[in-house]
């Protein structure tokens, strides 16, 4: 009997922590994939940093807010990558705050074909 109550405790446990697991589980989009998602959301098609970061996190679990491994590569993709643009922010008497607002470049607007966020178009490099 003593027994039994252990497995069925045990397969319980084994069960939250699956379905733990499921609603953790890491996304099948690309960083840029992310981005481009959480800017398209966006009202005026331009966010800074930490709004970027919120909806990630609000959207899949899997990214943690504490966690800066995903965030350094969100950083990493946004300065990298040629589809995505650094809107300075205005300075007014209330926000004296540093950073920038991101949006996505127009001539990478269409890269991921029909709301695809799964695979993104070849685009030819834009010469700088």
């Amino acid at each position: 009997m003593y027994q039994q109550q252990q497995q069925q405790l045990q397969q319980q446990s084994d069960d939250e922590a699956s379905a733990t697991a499921k609603v953790h589980v890491k996304p099948p989009f690309s960083y840029v994939a992310l981005i481009t998602m959480a800017i398209k959301d966006a009202p005026d098609y331009k966010l800074p940093l930490s709004s970027i970061y919120e909806y990630i996190c609000k959207r899949w679990p899997f990214f943690q807010k504490g966690e800066k491994g995903w965030q350094n590569s969100i950083r990493h993709n946004l300065s990298l990558n040629e589809c995505f643009i650094k809107i300075p922010r205005e300075v007014t008497s209330s926000n004296e705050r540093k950073g920038n607002y991101w949006a996505l470049n127009p001539a990478y607007s269409d890269m991921f074909e029909e709301g695809n966020y799964k695979r993104r178009k070849k685009i030819k490099k834009i010469n700088r």
